[in-house]
Parts: C-alpha cells; sequence; structure tokens
C-alpha cells in the first residue's frame, strides 16, 4: 500500500516468552489512494453515510511447552462465531459520518 504508515509500542520485551508483557498498540495509516483496488467502485474517501466491511481482528501465534497452539488464538472486534475470515457478510459495519 502505497504511502502506508505504521507506529508499534510494546510494553513488555519483544520475543522472549520467558516474562508476561503488560501490553502492545498498533497504529496504521492508510491513504485512501492506496485503497482504489479493494472500494471496488466505492467513494474514495467514504462520504457520510457510506458504509463498508472490514476484517478488524488479529491472530496470535502461540506456543505453549514448546508446541504451537492450533488453530491460533484469533480476537476480532465483531465475533464471527466460526474460525474463518473469509467471510465478509460477518466482518464488522463501518459507518462513515
Amino acid at each position: 500500500m502505497p504511502g502506508l504508515e505504521t507506529a508499534v509500542h510494546i510494553d513488555g520485551t519483544l520475543n522472549d516468552n520467558s516474562d508476561i508483557d503488560k501490553g502492545w498498540s498498533l497504529e496504521i495509516a492508510i491513504p485512501w489512494s492506496s485503497l482504489t483496488w479493494l472500494a471496488n467502485g466505492r467513494n474514495l474517501p467514504p462520504q457520510p453515510g457510506d458504509e463498508w466491511r472490514m476484517f478488524l481482528g488479529r491472530f496470535q501465534k502461540l506456543m505453549v511447552s514448546g508446541a504451537e497452539v492450533q488453530p491460533h488464538p484469533a480476537m476480532v472486534m465483531s465475533p464471527h462465531g466460526v474460525y474463518d475470515t473469509h467471510l465478509p457478510e460477518r466482518w464488522s459495519q463501518i459507518l462513515f459520518e
């Protein structure tokens, strides 16, 4: 994505499973112009009243006693009810104001 900007803050130690981290945060700035191929003809930038669906979640590679937990634990803003991120009809609804 041309022009993508990211910032990460980690309150703990990166890639060190010997301790427990307090948390982390991530900020992403996505230029509207880079979303043309995803917008499928929708307004860019979106106009008030436009509604998009977006997958807002993350997966975590988790190791327990040296073995990788499968499936990877997932956290999502809108629960899907199934372990499948390829269901756009179940993604979060974003209403632009």
